[in-house]
């Protein structure tokens, strides 16, 4: 079966992702969406919320072209990520099939929302750090960190996507002052325009209302049904030993490789702040973590 997702076989791979996605995505659609995280988010998710408005944000259609653009987008880059690394290209196929089934594990995570927006930017930073890490482009932290700003005026947590850059930089022997500064001048340059525009517009006050979400609360909890349980005890057990199959992988294999696994374990405990970060559902933290954990169940099989 596995053979089915390898390099050689690749038009077949492709075939039976794109044959799932559909099918996960139509089945995703037709599940309750949760419109409250649009009003309890960042500035920007409050704005698409009002311009929107409930009635188009709940129906099925709208969420299901939505979420599927965003969905394939990162498929895209998912596989394109992991076809850069040479010790993983081989399993690009496979990670990017393992991916797609993680991300509709709960109905939630796949619809259109400000986490799975968050998530897809995350993905694309990823995507644009190894894909220019080699030419080490000037530019490349300035962009980043716009990119980063404007994610956090959609999803709060993404603010602590400027530690894992910082950290990435400095493994891959990157980072300097002026690409710090750069990172986090461009960070700020979303806000400035969103602070000015509702300044000038006279609703300083609702700004500092929106604000107000940005602060550590007591999240919400999330009750699974008996399916789920078995489900993610399982995943969680194998998730645990792919953990330590990148582990020994990352002391073995090419510097590239090595530093690309790292940089995803410091994902992980960048990403467990997030969860004291977001007064929304807990459940919507765990939607950064599943690119690692697509790694780490990969490694196991």
């Amino acid at each position: 079966m596995l053979a089915l997702f390898s390099k050689r076989q690749i038009n077949i791979g492709i075939f039976l992702i794109v044959i799932a996605f559909l099918m996960l995505q139509l089945y995703a659609s037709f599940q309750t969406i949760d419109i409250a995280i649009w009003k309890q988010s960042a500035p920007l998710s409050k704005s698409i919320y009002n311009f929107l408005g409930p009635k188009i944000l709940s129906s099925w259609l709208f969420d299901f072209i939505a979420s599927s653009i965003l969905i394939l987008f990162q498929l895209l880059l998912v596989y394109n990520i992991f076809s850069t690394i040479k010790t993983l290209e081989k399993n690009s196929i496979l990670l990017t099939w393992m991916y797609l089934w993680l991300l509709h594990i709960f109905p939630t995570w796949s619809k259109f929302s400000p986490a799975l927006i968050a998530l897809t930017i995350l993905v694309f930073i990823i995507y644009r750090i190894f894909k220019s890490i080699d030419y080490e482009k000037e530019n490349l932290a300035f962009n980043i960190g716009s990119i980063i700003g404007l994610s956090f005026l959609i999803w709060y947590p993404s603010i602590l996507l400027i530690v894992f850059v910082i950290i990435t930089f400095f493994q891959y022997n990157l980072l300097n002052l002026k690409k710090t500064i750069s990172l986090f001048l461009s960070f700020i340059i979303p806000l400035i325009w969103l602070i000015s525009y509702y300044i000038f517009t006279d609703e300083g006050t609702q700004l500092l209302i929106l604000f107000s979400n940005f602060h550590i609360t007591k999240v919400q909890t999330f009750s699974l049904n008996t399916y789920q349980i078995p489900m993610l005890i399982l995943l969680s057990i194998a998730i645990v030993f792919g953990f330590f199959q990148a582990l020994s992988l990352s002391s073995k294999t090419a510097k590239q490789s090595r530093l690309f696994i790292n940089s995803l374990f410091s994902l992980i405990v960048i990403i467990a702040f997030s969860f004291i970060l977001s007064i929304n559902n807990i459940i919507y933290s765990f939607q950064m973590l599943l690119l690692p954990f697509a790694l780490f169940l990969v490694l196991f099989i």
